[in-house]
């Protein structure tokens, strides 16, 4: 595996893990230690991707706020019937 995927994958994996700290503990418990520790890689690797907890929890909510765009706009569009586009709505956001 190239070098810039390797960075890449350890990028998205400590986004997620902030995800998942954030849902579970809450914004004000997360830390970078948490951060690295849910990741599975070192302090280092967060501070080198991203600089401090704050640009990876905004990195976190960027990749939060893109996923629901695209869920709003499967909400506007289509030829299904509201009911149909409001439980597949439900669904893709509650994923």
């Amino acid at each position: 595996m190239a070098q810039r995927e390797r960075s890449e994958r350890t990028r998205q994996r400590i986004v997620q893990a902030t995800l998942d700290l954030i849902a579970g503990e809450g914004l004000e418990k997360v830390t970078v230690r948490k951060i690295a520790a849910a990741a599975q890689v070192n302090l280092a690797a967060v501070n080198y991707h991203f600089g401090s907890k704050d640009a990876a929890v905004n990195e976190a909510l960027k990749v939060v706020t893109s996923r629901l765009q695209v869920v709003f706009r499967r909400l506007g569009s289509g030829d299904q019937p509201a009911a149909i586009r409001l439980q597949d709505f439900l669904s893709q956001v509650f994923e």
